[in-house]
């Protein structure tokens, strides 16, 4: 390939590439704004808020029929429900029946 060859194909990949990058810059101009779309900060919910969300899924009772649905749906252990449950009987947001069924009382459930 001689001088004048040479230089031909450099300039036609020159504008080649001028050409896609215009294209790459038109498409990217017409993109929308992620920023404006992004979701605001969501709070996260305490164990215990959690709990109570279950147990309101399930008719604000937790018996032995349903408990496992409840910490599998409160995303929380069994020992984590034995910390809660007195917490929640103290501060008068639960109720404990002899036969172990536990009722929320809860504003979703009053």
């Amino acid at each position: 390939m001689n001088k004048q060859e040479r230089n031909t194909v450099k300039t036609i990949i020159q504008r080649g590439f001028s050409l896609g990058l215009c294209g790459v810059i038109a498409a990217c101009s017409s993109m929308p704004d992620l920023r404006q779309s992004v979701p605001a900060k969501t709070t996260q919910l305490s164990a215990k808020e959690r709990f109570i969300q279950a147990v309101e899924k399930q008719d604000c009772v937790i018996s032995v029929e349903n408990i496992g649905d409840v910490l599998v749906a409160a995303s929380i252990s069994a020992d984590d429900m034995r910390r809660i449950v007195p917490e929640l009987e103290a501060a008068g947001e639960a109720e404990v029946a002899n036969n172990g069924v536990i009722r929320i009382l809860s504003e979703g459930c009053i």
